[in-house]
């Protein structure tokens, strides 16, 4: 643990209080993240939760009780009407119940009692502390004293033994240099509608932004998996050919093994002495027949663990294979939709990599722009910002390559970027160092006579990384109530879907939220629902008012069973986007409705877009 310096080295007194707060704030947010409790007290100026109430003629306190350091103890009174945000939301439920009666705890808590005088021993004394804490008993070798002034209530089941219990630790583990490895179906199913081109220009850009020193090894899969690239370091000057070890076209056999794959893909995570270690696995299928041998590819994943991230592409894939995400992430590619919402799987594919990578590594990779196109010739502007010019890739996107006369990049100073990379369907151009910021233009021409349809799609769109290790950039974590049970059933249960939006620690509020809900059975029967998600603690469903988590109901289910593909966007709105500033003090983490805000505004070009 850190310990700032805030007085001479010798006052330990200072020094141990500092330790004392960090541990409180590490089990109050601990808590909150893992038992869902909430504070137990209200806040100035808060319409919702006030900092005190009306009771008659008198003018009380809106708090759960009179001493609380992380929790309100289960030995002190314990006041159920107070308006405080654990009250109301909880059922009147103090958060010490609340977290008691989590499954964490199995046993009762009179247990506890008949195991300290006859089995006490030197590993039960740190339970016995932690319960003291809570109970406001005290423990010796012989006998068990309360002096609660309230006796515990009897709708609960309280669950710490002495024997079954021990209090957590925490270990700070270093990870090695990342190993990833990405595991493509290769099938005739990839050639369709231009899949297995979509796959390889999104991969472009993913292994363009992974870090230098970690390790890539390309697996393909038919009946037989291939190893296209054996575990390789990735340095900045091999990347391109990194990429160009992805085979260029698919095979012709209709038949995907892809437990020959994911065995293949495990293999090569190996360390010399044959032992599995971890890393990250990118698997792209859209076979719809069931994996065999599931059972034990999962068996490996839980035992390193392992972060396996599969990508059905398209979303008919084997439903089995999102088991595989329980360390990390299932997504799905949805079709034929841009008619409907302007997205193309080539996007949401590139938006989903993309994804991986900031969870894997927690690089701030960000969408500056993304604009159509339809004409012969066109042109276009877009705005880097100061914190997010580290190598930025601008990229013109269409059916083929080589209809494009010409690609140029201009920088804020009118200087011509040279060097375009013309390849799959991409006219790219790279800039590995820090760019300038300001607008830049671009300008684009095809040549003559080259087919030009209403159909043609044409994307320029501008990714940058952030440069600055102290910059605060635009996070968008999208998640919903259904991330511990994925299925659903459409009749009973409601769906709420999350987009908690920040810049840096900052919530960001006032800000234009838009879920986009990809169903299945096809957009000409069921398109895409688009939602505007709210966080104005209304409570149907956002329950805190501009805390930087937008949320809203989802109902609108297809008529057939499906994956459904959530994407979600935030933009400026206009020019109202902007982060609070409150008036708690430092330290104090929880937030209530309505606190004194000083309006930051957001710059007009703030756009960040995020899967689900």
């Amino acid at each position: 643990m850190m310990i700032i310096k805030i007085i001479e080295e010798e006052d330990e007194i200072v020094t141990f209080f500092l330790f004392c707060f960090l541990g409180q704030v590490l089990l109050k947010e601990w808590c909150k993240y893992r038992y869902g409790i909430f504070p137990e007290n209200g806040f100035p100026g808060d319409k919702h939760y006030p900092e005190a109430y009306q009771e008659g003629n008198k003018t009380l306190a809106n708090r759960g009780c009179v001493q609380q350091d992380v929790l309100c103890p289960l030995g002190q009174v314990y006041n159920r009407v107070a308006p405080t945000k654990q009250n109301l939301l909880c059922n009147e439920q103090s958060g010490i119940e609340t977290v008691l009666n989590h499954q964490d705890f199995q046993t009762t808590w009179e247990s506890v009692y008949a195991a300290v005088p006859n089995n006490k021993n030197e590993d039960d004394q740190p339970v016995l502390d932690l319960l003291s804490q809570f109970t406001n008993v005290s423990y010796n070798e012989t006998t068990t004293t309360s002096t609660t002034t309230e006796k515990l209530p009897t709708n609960l089941v309280y669950p710490v033994s002495a024997k079954n219990f021990r209090v957590p630790t925490f270990q700070y583990v270093v990870p090695k240099s990342s190993r990833y490895v990405i595991v493509l179906e290769r099938t005739s199913i990839m050639n369709i509608n231009q899949r297995w081109t979509n796959i390889k220009r999104a991969l472009y850009r993913f292994i363009q932004y992974l870090p230098t020193g970690s390790e890539l090894s390309i697996i393909s899969y038919g009946t037989e998996a291939t190893v296209n690239l054996p575990p390789t370091v990735v340095t900045e000057a091999n990347k391109e050919g990194l990429h160009g070890r992805i085979p260029r076209k698919v095979i012709l056999e209709d038949t995907a093994c892809t437990y020959c794959a994911l065995n293949t893909s495990l293999k090569s995570l190996q360390n010399y002495m044959g032992q599995l270690e971890s890393g990250t696995i990118i698997l792209i299928s859209g076979a719809s027949n069931k994996p065999i041998f599931m059972d034990k590819i999962m068996d490996q994943v839980r035992q390193v663990p392992l972060r396996v991230f599969p990508i059905l592409y398209p979303s008919t894939g084997a439903p089995e294979l999102l088991q595989l995400a329980q360390y990390g992430k299932a997504y799905s590619i949805p079709e034929g939709e841009e008619p409907y919402s302007g997205v193309t799987p080539l996007n949401y594919l590139s938006e989903v990599l993309l994804d991986i990578l900031h969870m894997a590594e927690d690089l701030q990779i960000q969408k500056v722009h993304e604009t159509k196109h339809l004409s012969y010739e066109f042109a276009g502007t877009f705005t880097m910002e100061q914190d997010i010019l580290h190598k930025m890739h601008v990229t013109l996107s269409l059916d083929d390559e080589n209809k494009v006369e010409f690609f140029e990049v201009n920088n804020p100073s009118g200087k011509k970027q040279l060097f375009s990379k013309f390849e799959d369907g991409m006219v790219v151009f790279s800039h590995p160092g820090i760019a300038q910021a300001g607008i830049w233009t671009y300008h684009a021409k095809l040549y003559p006579n080259t087919g030009l349809a209403s159909t043609t799609k044409m994307t320029v769109d501008v990714v940058s990384q952030s440069n600055n290790a102290e910059a605060e950039p635009f996070l968008l974590e999208v998640f919903s109530n259904t991330d511990t049970h994925p299925k659903v059933d459409a009749y009973n249960d409601r769906v709420v879907l999350y987009a908690r939006l920040t810049k840096g620690n900052a919530p960001v509020i006032g800000a234009n939220v838009r879920a986009t809900i990809f169903r299945p059975g096809g957009p000409e029967s069921n398109p895409p629902v688009v939602l505007m998600m709210r966080d104005n603690g209304a409570g149907y469903p956002d329950i805190t008012a501009q805390d930087g988590i937008y949320s809203v109901y989802f109902s609108d289910f297809a008529t057939v069973p499906g994956f459904y593909s959530v994407q979600v966007s935030a933009d400026n709105n206009g020019g109202s986007a902007r982060t609070p500033r409150t008036a708690n003090p430092i330290g104090n983490s929880d937030a209530g409705t309505n606190n004194n805000i000083l309006n930051v505004y957001i710059g007009k070009d703030f756009k960040t877009l995020h899967e689900l």
